[in-house]
């Protein structure tokens, strides 16, 4: 017949009661008792409040990124380092001689040909703002030191990326090392004047993190990306080329706190396992006392462990009509339970 089920979260609901029953009514006081009237189930943390607190970790990120770039913009536009003249050194005389065709030369102590004086990629990207703006025009150089300030957005990305890696477990670890990115004065300062620095340090982050995670995933596609954010950090500074050390250290240590987290969660699989198994007898000694518990009117409430559960009796369902049931129909219960419980013992002694 259809009964209800006697725990909270099937209040209210029909489930599958004994055969032989009658049929029960609807138990709506316990339904009321576990969600009462009036009460939201914000009230009790069942809301999506966890969702709600997902969703606001992007949300900062982006105010975070924003930050650095406005911050950074702000400095350039009071700072008006741009306007002075003949502050952009080599990197600047580079960038025109490579617009005029001469190459990647410049003129030192008194020779004029080609250099290795400075790494390539930054004096192209000033040679970039030259051929927008002029060059050494103010225009061309607020464009360069507005385009650092947009590159330190890249940065907290890029420190936001490694923090997760090095310790993905603290999450206030990855907001402290944003915030510090985002608003340090060395970082905001140097974004005002023609220099790598910016690039440098964004770059060398991102070659980092890109460490960590090929160590963790060990993926050969995370290897070339490893490899080919190094090789542009050498050609922009080549003494940074020295990081190879600490990438490579990188890898190993993503490599080791992978194998690490793999072991723990075959250890945790493995217990879980064994508490189950401890369980199984105590199930089985409970499934057998049943019918005699049933026969005596029922106890509402038997703890059984889900693997092996069965239906709490409702005390109604065992009557064949009204009144108590007859003492015939509950030895014969008693005693089926008292062999059952006999043969499962055996069983598991066996």
């Amino acid at each position: 017949m259809i009964g209800v089920g006697s725990c909270p979260e099937n209040s209210g609901r029909l489930t599958r009661g004994q055969p032989g029953g009658s049929t029960n009514r609807i138990d709506r006081s316990a339904a009321k008792r576990h969600n009462p009237p009036g009460r939201s189930p914000f009230a009790r943390g069942e809301g999506p409040s966890r969702s709600r607190r997902r969703n606001a970790r992007p949300s900062f990120r982006v105010d975070l990124i924003v930050s650095a770039v406005v911050v950074r913009a702000a400095a350039v536009l009071v700072l008006q380092s741009h306007t002075v003249p003949h502050s952009t050194y080599e990197h600047g005389e580079i960038a025109a001689n490579l617009l005029a065709g001469r190459g990647f030369s410049v003129k030192f102590l008194g020779a004029d040909g080609p250099t290795s004086q400075q790494a390539p990629v930054y004096p192209w990207i000033v040679a970039g703002a030259y051929a927008l703006g002029g060059v050494e025009t103010p225009r061309s150089l607020l464009i360069l030191e507005l385009g650092q300030a947009v590159l330190g957005g890249f940065l907290v990305v890029g420190v936001l990326w490694l923090a997760r890696e090095v310790a993905p477990g603290w999450p206030w670890v990855a907001r402290a090392a944003g915030v510090i990115a985002a608003l340090h004065p060395t970082l905001v300062y140097s974004a005002t004047h023609v220099q790598v620095a910016s690039l440098a340090a964004t770059l060398l982050t991102f070659s980092l993190a890109s460490a960590y995670r090929t160590g963790r995933v060990a993926s050969l596609l995370c290897a070339f990306q490893t490899g080919l954010w190094l090789t542009v950090l050498t050609l922009t500074d080549p003494i940074l080329g020295l990081s190879a050390v600490g990438v490579c250290w990188a890898v190993i240590v993503g490599c080791v706190a992978s194998v690490i987290r793999q072991k723990q969660g075959i250890h945790t699989n493995m217990t879980g396992f064994h508490t189950t198994e401890e369980r199984k007898p105590r199930n089985q000694q409970s499934v057998a006392l049943a019918p005699a518990l049933r026969g005596e009117g029922g106890v509402r409430g038997l703890s059984v462990d889900s693997d092996t559960a069965i239906p709490s009796p409702d005390p109604l369902a065992a009557k064949p009509g009204r009144g108590r049931p007859s003492s015939n129909s509950t030895g014969s219960h008693f005693s089926q339970g008292l062999s059952s419980l006999h043969s499962s013992r055996s069983r598991s002694s066996a």
